[in-house]
């Protein structure tokens, strides 16, 4: 008689660790698992016994890079070579690795009113990265933005005519809805527009000495 008590859940990233009651009137021989993902190759390992009835096996590595299911099987075997299978267990395999963000910077940390700066950044995921967005406040006058980065490489390039600092972060958004944010990044844009000097006069032109 095989009683599965393994967990019916993983993350990616883990160790999955497969764990039965293995019980016959005349005694249990050996105990295997055969385990695969979505498809994928089969292993097949002997468990061992932890005590009493239980039979264990503790080195499933789930992938970093995938959430494909874990399907396996388990087998027992008697004293008397009369085998007994549980068949195609099932463990849903989450990720719940969030993206990473790197990278970030903006340029020219500082310009003049009325130029570009091109926010960037590096993101990447386990998984798949779904949306990568900057969100970005600034002095009073001007509009609070958050769009999509373009893909790839990620970038913002815009122009601002608010003098001032702008205040800004970046948030990432994986194939798994998994999030992850990265604040405390700002630009600046300066005044540097010189003065005009107009109607220079001397009044009068000509004066009395004294």
């Amino acid at each position: 008689i095989i009683v599965d008590n393994s967990l019916d859940t993983a993350s990616t990233g883990d160790s999955f660790i497969v764990n039965a009651s293995v019980s016959d009137s005349d005694g249990v021989s050996s105990v295997w698992v055969e385990y695969w993902f979505d498809g994928g190759i089969r292993t097949n390992v002997s468990m061992s016994n932890t005590g009493g009835d239980y039979w264990e096996y503790d080195s499933i590595s789930i992938p970093d890079d995938s959430d494909d299911d874990l399907f396996y099987n388990i087998s027992a075997e008697d004293i008397y070579n009369i085998w007994s299978k549980l068949a195609n267990q099932q463990v849903v395999v989450t990720d719940d690795d969030p993206p990473e963000i790197s990278s970030v910077l903006a340029t020219p940390s500082s310009t003049a009113q009325g130029g570009f700066v091109n926010i960037t950044c590096d993101v990447t995921d386990n998984v798949g990265v779904d949306t990568v967005k900057v969100d970005i406040s600034g002095p009073g006058g001007f509009t609070p933005v958050n769009v999509t980065m373009d893909e790839g490489s990620y970038y913002y390039n815009a122009t601002y005519t608010h003098v001032g600092t702008y205040d800004y972060f970046i948030w990432a958004n994986d194939t798994s809805d998994n999030r992850n944010m990265y604040t405390g990044h700002r630009f600046v844009i300066e005044d540097k527009t010189l003065p005009v000097i107009s109607s220079v006069i001397a009044t009068p032109s000509t004066t009395a000495k004294g």
